[in-house]
């Protein structure tokens, strides 16, 4: 379970989840009551507000893996990073929609300065 905590593709605290899910994947003569009831209680201390669901898998490999879910995470470092940056990146981007409207208005400007081709008169 600690290698599974570990490979998260999210860095975050699983005590800040509201919902897990494991899957047990072992060979069918290790998969045991036992076993998916440590995997519960473990999960249970390190996740203690999630409401923990799980499955097992039983195959033919010879390895014990474990898949870990987590959801309905309540602080995640990541996501608050985002919106830390957003207010400079909303300033940012208002910033770059005003000076592409400049260039715009002077492309526009020049472009009145060249004859049409599709008026015969050379205006």
């Amino acid at each position: 379970m600690d290698q599974a905590i570990s490979n998260l593709s999210l860095k975050c605290d699983p005590k800040d989840s509201a919902s897990a899910l494991y899957l047990l994947s072992a060979p069918v003569e290790e998969i045991t009551m036992d076993l998916v009831k440590e995997l519960v209680d473990y999960l249970g201390e390190v996740a203690p507000r999630a409401m923990i669901r799980y499955g097992d898998y039983p195959r033919g490999e010879s390895t014990v893996k474990t898949t870990l879910i987590l959801s309905q995470l309540n602080y995640v470092d990541k996501v608050m990073e985002y919106y830390d940056k957003m207010p400079k990146l909303t300033q940012e981007k208002e910033q770059m929609q005003e000076e592409d409207e400049i260039k715009l208005k002077k492309i526009m400007k020049a472009s009145r300065m060249v004859p049409s081709l599709f008026r015969g008169d050379g205006n």
